[in-house]
């Protein structure tokens, strides 16, 4: 579970730099306006490998130069 940070808009407004940040460190940040919810920012959920780990996958692989330059 995710820690959770709560910020109103002129907060965010004024630093969304920072806001980015702690979501990038994993929290999840909601924006409120009059102690109510109007946005929750979250890091995105990752699924399957990066494409980074795929390419190093596919050279250890020994796959044909030609079959991996088409994916």
């Amino acid at each position: 579970m995710m820690a959770t940070v709560r910020i109103t808009e002129a907060e965010f407004a004024r630093d969304t730099h920072a806001v980015l940040a702690k979501v990038r460190e994993g929290f999840e940040v909601v924006v409120e306006q009059d102690h109510r919810p109007v946005a929750i920012i979250q890091p995105p959920s990752r699924s399957g490998r990066s494409i980074s780990e795929c390419i190093a996958s596919s050279n250890a692989s020994g796959l044909e130069s030609d079959t991996r330059r088409r994916i």
